[in-house]
This record gives C-alpha cells, sequence and structure tokens, in this order.
C-alpha cells in the first residue's frame, strides 16, 4: 500500500556471526592438531619409516661419529683389560674401518635388524635405556682392518664386548619417551580431528549470515595454518640440537628431529588445498548471489 513503509533486509545477527567465527577457530585448531599428530604418528609407529629414520641417523656424519668413538673406546679398555700394549695406529684403523662400515651400503641391512629391535624396545618400554646394538657389524669391521693391516685385527672388540649405543631417554628426551605412549593414546585421533574440523566447517558455514564471507575468512585462516609445518621443520630441529648435549649426539638428536617431522610438507600441502578450496568457494557463492537479480 502506498506511503506504508516496507520493511528493510534485517540486520545480520552479531550472535550467529560471533558463532560462525567461534565454530571458525575450533576448526583451524582441531585441524592443526590433527596434522600434528598424523606428522608425528606416521613416523614412530610405523616400523619401516622408523628404520628409515633411525639408519638414516646412524649413517649420517654425526651418527658415524658416535659409532666410531664407542668402537674405539672399548678397543681402548679391552686391551688395558687384557693388559695388552696397544698400539697408537690401532686406534686410528679400528676407528676408521667402523667409520667405513656403517658408510657403506652393506650396512644397511645389519643396521636394520638392530633398529627394528630398537623400534620394538621403544613401543614396548620407552623409560628403559634404549640399546641400539652395533655387533652384527663386527665381521665387516673386522674384514676392514684386516686389509689394512692384519696384525691389528686382534685390537677389535670381541663379540661378547662390542659396543652398543644407549640412549637413556626419558632422563636426557623425556619429552620424546613420552611419545610412543601419547601417539598410542591418539593413534586414531587424526581421522576424527580432520573429520571434526570438516564439520566445524560446515556447521560455521550454515551458522553464518554471511557465508561466502564466513567460507573466504576461514580460507585465510587456513592458509596461514599452512605455513605452522613448515616454521616448525625449521625451528624444532635447532631448538632440540641445542637442548641436547654438545657435539655429534646434538647434530644426530637434531637430525632424528628433522626426520620426524618430515612430513611436513603434506601437512603444509593439504591446509593449503584445504584454504584455497574454502577461499574459491567463498568467491563464487558471493558471484552466484551477487548475479541473482533482486525480487521485485
Amino acid at each position: 500500500m502506498d506511503g506504508v513503509l516496507q520493511p528493510g533486509p534485517r540486520a545480520p545477527s552479531p550472535a550467529r556471526s560471533g558463532l560462525a567465527g567461534l565454530l571458525v577457530g575450533l576448526a583451524v585448531l582441531v585441524w592443526a592438531a590433527g596434522m600434528l599428530i598424523w606428522m608425528v604418528e606416521s613416523r614412530v609407529t610405523d616400523q619401516e619409516r622408523f628404520s628409515d629414520i633411525a639408519v638414516s641417523a646412524i649413517r649420517s656424519e654425526a651418527g658415524r661419529d658416535i659409532v666410531r668413538d664407542a668402537v674405539v673406546d672399548e678397543v681402548v679398555a679391552q686391551a688395558a683389560d687384557r693388559g695388552v700394549r696397544l698400539p697408537a695406529r690401532a686406534r686410528a684403523v679400528v676407528g676408521a674401518a667402523a667409520e667405513r662400515v656403517v658408510a657403506s651400503p652393506a650396512a644397511e641391512p645389519l643396521l636394520r635388524q638392530s633398529t627394528d629391535r630398537l623400534w620394538e624396545a621403544l613401543l614396548e618400554d620407552p623409560d628403559q635405556v634404549l640399546r641400539l646394538d652395533l655387533e652384527p657389524l663386527r665381521p665387516q669391521i673386522v674384514q676392514a682392518v684386516r686389509a689394512i693391516d692384519p696384525l691389528l685385527v686382534r685390537f677389535v672388540p670381541t663379540e661378547a664386548r662390542f659396543p652398543a649405543i644407549e640412549v637413556p631417554l626419558s632422563d636426557r628426551y623425556p619429552v620424546v619417551a613420552d611419545i610412543p605412549s601419547w601417539v598410542d593414546a591418539v593413534q586414531a585421533a587424526r581421522w576424527v580431528a580432520l573429520l571434526l574440523a570438516g564439520g566445524l566447517i560446515a556447521l560455521a558455514l550454515l551458522a553464518s549470515p554471511h557465508r561466502p564471507d564466513t567460507a573466504r575468512r576461514a580460507g585465510v585462516l587456513f592458509l596461514v595454518l599452512a605455513v605452522v609445518p613448515v616454521a616448525m621443520r625449521l625451528i624444532v630441529p635447532p631448538i632440540v640440537g641445542a637442548a641436547a648435549p654438545d657435539g655429534d649426539v646434538g647434530d644426530l638428536a637434531r637430525g632424528l628431529a628433522a626426520d620426524l617431522l618430515g612430513g611436513w610438507w603434506v601437512a603444509a600441502l593439504l591446509t593449503a588445498l584445504l584454504g584455497l578450496l574454502l577461499i574459491v568457494g567463498g568467491a563464487a557463492a558471493r558471484n552466484s548471489f551477487s548475479a541473482v537479480p533482486p525480487a521485485r
């Protein structure tokens, strides 16, 4: 009727906008938790991946130095117990042989025998002193020493005295020692977290009075979140290395931390793709709404 004021469009409800923002924030946090769980869990609970990481760490420069020092220390201790004079050249030759054997491709299957046992011990009781047995390498070390100087073979530690690398995780790295139990408790949580994040985003869009804008804002947040795995890969290993003892052990710890976060690029890629999907979807929805002619 002419002269009668028609009601204008209703203002968006602040409560609905706030609820949508809260749900988006929760979705981002839950997605981040799911990605973090996946990054660590996939590396620790998979025996083959764990062995890949451990063998790579042992064969690294820092790992080879640790093995060499352990073997040479036992060479000195064994000679002292026997009351035998240790030639100065024996330490250098046996140490170099040990380092060369660890670096050789033939050592990889032998090291995997030890890392497989280490993996089982880690999952069974991470509070115990973990022991990486180096005895499987002894025959090759003996051959390497014999090729240089057969007279020095007698200084190679016997099978019974061949050293092992012992790591008291609960004392030196309590956070690492807690990883298996933590992962075991949340092993299925990664999928729950990712599905829950998707559900929270859907609820946020349903609750929002401006769904295209909400979708685009959520997409921007997920793009920002995609930087987090990259930052973790760059920041966490140096922190772990700084917290570890100086020298080869610190270098080895730094390398292990980097390997544990080896799935960072997958987490970053998936998170960025989700962010782009939300941004593109929000833009497409806004364009479709703007293309609808206003009702007369």
